[in-house]
């Protein structure tokens, strides 16, 4: 995993028949020049389309929402690794 992201998860999404590759990343809280805020970025191909990034009053809340946001996003979408064993976020 690389230090830039907390979460780096890799694996696929079952839609029918079909297996989708798909990823969750989500960095490391970051603080924001100039204000009290800290921010992670989220990464989640292909729910998203592009990066998005979660803000929080500390790095921990930052980290807690982000992680709360990419569960949502995701859903009831059935995230698996290779050998097909569900994979809990």
């Amino acid at each position: 995993m690389s230090k830039e992201w907390l979460i780096q998860i890799k694996g696929f999404i079952r839609r029918g028949d079909a297996r989708i590759a798909a990823e969750v990343c989500v960095s490391t809280p970051e603080s924001v020049a100039g204000e009290t805020e800290y921010r992670c970025r989220v990464r989640l191909p292909p729910f998203l389309r592009r990066e998005v990034e979660i803000a929080g009053m500390d790095s921990q809340q930052a980290e807690k929402l982000a992680t709360a946001f990419a569960k949502s996003i995701i859903g009831d979408e059935l995230l698996e690794d290779e050998a097909g064993q569900r994979i809990q976020l």
